[in-house]
């Protein structure tokens, strides 16, 4: 490792951190848009060489007052992430990044440096909607990827201001982190370690912090759950798959698969799925998690992997445990999905697995699989994950669902195999490619994927799900985009609060473009009108629908069709039912393709409540929001 001198922040190479000498400094902090790189710091080493100057005085104000500090704490290095790494050399990087936790863990004193907090502030009330909150708190360094594990692994962290005064050490602030970060107070006073804390435990620290790059959402947990594995830039979300697949290799802990929201209802009826594999793959119901957000779980859920029972709890629960039979939970990585060795239990039209999951209370906590239709191609009976259509409710809870308990005695082991979700990233069903065809049809829209995220994580962040976008389009049956909101308290408690919209876009073939009673698009410039031709008129619609209510399939004439529509733009309003007065407008607009402006459209849509009476008529003037 690259280490500078506290004296002259010149570089000096060390074969390892146990081969230094005193120990070393080590600074954590949030990248600027221009940091001194490694071969900045060697050029002034060569400047100075000449002139007689120390190259301290002519480095950037972090680098020189990191080292300035740490020099007055008595270390003769110290280690900076952003002058202390190669980056030129691929292997040095790849070494660096699994080898960082370790160089955080071995260093005797972690400066964190807050740059946007005031020390005078830090802890006074600065956003009033969150009482008790300061500087401190909203701090941009408790939402980064890389800082996670650079809080965790020094046993000794210490709190600095934009003015490089002390605010306290981890120690002394370990209750403002954990409101601060999620991360538990009792690991950040070292009265636990973290193999006390389950896979899903930790990945839920990382739900709300960020990388710039993609891959580092993967490569900023490795030290957490004590993983190596070589570095990729330019693979995307794979590294997240890479990373979990590693901790299915290392760690029998299954918790890795308990991200979701809890199933809600009796589990009298049916859980509902599509028909075909496709459609599988299509909502994502698979058993491992596309980005580090998807462990988002309740504060007040704790799932524990248990396989032989949590002690203390009641003595049916301990009969029950999967393991009592002899057999072994066991996961592998196949070409055809996870093949899994695990006890099912069959409750009516469920089918639930047990993975030796516990609540915080001692019960049994189940996933919940769909079996997907038989294919030519599986290799023995296959299952998705979820409660369609919402993949996010995947968990159950016993809890004191005493009409279950029989049922979940009554294991099976089997070998099945569980659909492991591709990255997201890599799906070409989030943009729909929408070209045309030939003469006689042509595919008239496409639903952009940055349109689409612009959509998810627009005021009431939701998830997106698609269906019947397979090309060669007909449009018949419409093209769906099944709008669910994020979980929340309300999910759990009040799960009837939760409307769910239904976009639809098909085309009409009783009233072509063709049609010369069809009017012009109304409000267009000429030169931005939609091409007359053979093409069936398109049309689009939003229905706000309870989530176990079916969706009505077509739309009205000519209301829905989008040429008839003011610029091509259309907003439908809807009242929650339980709370009058509070409605919601949803906004579908179409502009045209730039590739393709004479024969294809591209469809914006955004949704925000409106917290008045509205009227019939009411319209949203609000301009088409850029994505992303």
């Amino acid at each position: 490792m690259w280490l500078l001198s506290t004296s002259r922040a010149e570089l000096k190479f060390f074969v390892s951190p146990d081969a230094v000498e005193g120990g070393y400094a080590i600074l954590s902090h949030v990248w600027d848009p221009e940091e001194q790189t490694f071969q900045d710091l060697q050029a002034l080493r060569a400047q100075c060489a000449h002139t007689g100057q120390n190259p301290r005085h002519l480095a950037c104000e972090k680098i020189k007052r990191c080292c300035e500090l740490a020099e007055r704490h008595g270390y003769r290095w110290v280690w900076i992430d952003t002058c202390c790494i190669d980056k030129t050399s691929s292997a040095e990087l790849s070494e660096a990044i699994n080898s960082m936790y370790r160089y955080y863990a071995l260093s005797p004193v972690c400066y964190a440096f807050l740059k946007d907090v005031d020390a005078d502030k830090a802890f006074h009330p600065s956003l009033s909607e969150q009482p008790g909150w300061g500087q401190f708190h909203v701090s941009r360094w408790h939402r980064r990827g890389w800082t996670l594990q650079e809080l965790i692994a020094p046993r000794f962290v210490l709190f600095l201001s934009k003015e490089w005064s002390i605010m306290g050490t981890k120690l002394d602030l370990a209750e403002e982190i954990e409101k601060a970060a999620h991360v538990p107070a009792s690991l950040l006073k070292l009265q636990r370690s973290l193999d006390d804390f389950s896979i899903v435990q930790r990945m839920s620290w990382a739900v709300d912090r960020r990388t710039t790059r993609l891959e580092d959402e993967a490569y900023c947990l490795l030290g957490i759950f004590d993983i190596n594995m070589p570095t990729l830039y330019g693979e995307g979300r794979k590294a997240f798959q890479r990373l979990q697949e590693e901790i299915m290799r290392k760690s029998a802990d299954t918790t890795l698969f308990a991200w979701g929201s809890e199933c809600m209802g009796t589990l009298k009826g049916d859980p509902g799925g599509p028909r075909d594999a496709e459609s599988y793959s299509l909502a994502n119901f698979g058993l491992i998690a596309t980005a580090p957000r998807m462990f988002n779980t309740r504060a007040d859920r704790i799932i524990r992997y248990s396989p032989h029972g949590i002690s203390g709890s009641d003595p049916e629960d301990q009969q029950v445990s999967p393991l009592h039979s002899g057999h072994v939970v066991n996961l592998s990585i196949t070409p055809h999905g996870v093949l899994a060795h695990i006890p099912v239990v069959e409750f009516g039209s469920w089918t639930l697995a047990d993975l030796c999951w516990r609540d915080q209370e001692g019960f049994p906590v189940f996933l919940v699989l769909r079996p997907v239709p038989a294919d030519p191609d599986q290799w023995g009976p296959t299952y998705a994950v979820g409660v369609y259509p919402n993949p996010d409710a995947r968990l159950l809870f016993l809890g004191l669902r005493e009409s279950m308990r029989d049922a979940c005695s009554t294991r099976v082991w089997k070998d099945i195999y569980i659909i492991q979700s591709a990255p997201l990233d890599q799906s070409p069903l989030l943009c729909i490619p929408f070209i045309p065809l030939n003469h006689a049809l042509r595919t008239p829209f496409r639903f952009p994927e940055q349109n689409i995220q612009a959509l998810a994580s627009s005021s009431q962040p939701c998830k997106v799900l698609i269906n019947n976008v397979q090309l060669p389009w007909k449009g018949e049956p419409p093209a769906t985009f099944t709008i669910w909101p994020s979980s929340g308290l309300l999910d759990h408690f009040l799960p009837s609060y939760r409307i769910i919209t239904i976009v639809q876009v098909g085309l009409c073939s009783a009233r072509s473009l063709s049609d010369p009673t069809s009017p012009s698009p109304r409000g267009l410039d000429a030169s931005k009108q939609i091409p007359s031709g053979p093409s069936p008129a398109l049309w689009a619609n939003v229905q706000y629908l309870p989530e176990n209510e079916e969706p009505s399939v077509g739309h009205d004439c000519p209301s829905d069709h989008v040429h008839n529509w003011q610029d091509l733009k259309k907003t439908f309003v809807h009242e929650e039912p339980n709370e009058p007065g509070w409605w919601e407008a949803f906004t579908l607009a179409f502009t045209p393709c730039p590739m393709n402006p004479d024969g294809t459209l591209i469809l914006h849509a955004w949704h925000r409540p409106i917290d008045f009476e509205a009227s019939d008529g009411y319209t949203d003037m609000e301009p088409i929001p850029s994505a992303p």
